[in-house]
């Protein structure tokens, strides 16, 4: 009976880890989809501006290019593949959020006192509630182009700093409750966060890891 039991959970764990894998295939089909999405708009804006004979326009938009590839090269440098996909696929999964992520250089997941997988938990967490309080009711007429978040990820000596800086429809109410209940739960595991801006139009949040020891 027992053996049969402990069967029938190593078929479920390995039911799952296949899911998670072809879960995770399928947004990196979607990331790379969406690049070549991109990379024709950002061809396509170029010869216009080259055709307009606007260099100067032409050189600040390759600029721009320059440091979004910068970023995106240190995403890719991230020791958890499933953040990456998550991060790399938040923009083309959904239409509430604008997401850019700003990272150090040396952003090391495995010297975390959690595990590198309860890290992608809480950042995924954190944004699925921003996408859940920024998107307004089906009675509201609200723009959501202007719904932008910048998610900040530094090393410091003694701990990971992560900052939510949010602009845009922000229904603060309706979150400030969630946000009480993730603070107390993190607060358990050692992590500290805290709420430097929180209104109708943004909201501002730093979340701190403490480093191994």
């Amino acid at each position: 009976m027992k053996a049969t039991v402990a069967a029938r959970r190593e078929d479920e764990r390995e039911n799952q880890i296949r899911v998670d894998e072809e879960t995770m295939y399928r947004r990196w089909l979607l990331s790379l989809r969406g690049l070549r999405h991109d990379l024709l708009n950002d061809i396509q804006v170029l010869t216009g501006y080259f055709q307009l004979q606007k260099l100067e326009d032409c050189r600040r938009y390759l600029e721009r290019m320059n440091q979004r590839l910068q970023q995106e090269s240190l995403l890719l440098q991230l020791d958890y593949a499933p953040l990456v996909v998550y991060l790399m696929t938040f923009n083309y999964l959904q239409d509430v959020i604008r997401l850019e992520v700003e990272l150090d250089e040396c952003v090391a997941l495995t010297d975390l006192i959690i595990s590198p997988r309860e890290f992608y938990e809480m950042i995924k967490r954190w944004l699925d509630m921003y996408c859940r309080y920024a998107a307004p009711s089906k009675q509201e007429d609200v723009p959501l182009e202007n719904n932008h978040l910048l998610l900040g990820i530094r090393m410091l000596p003694r701990q990971l700093e992560v900052t939510f800086d949010y602009v845009g429809y922000w229904r603060a109410g309706l979150a400030q409750k969630e946000i009480r209940r993730c603070m107390d739960e993190l607060m358990q595991f050692g992590i500290q966060c805290t709420v430097d801006v929180h209104s109708e139009q943004e909201s501002v949040l730093k979340m701190t890891v403490p480093r191994q020891s």
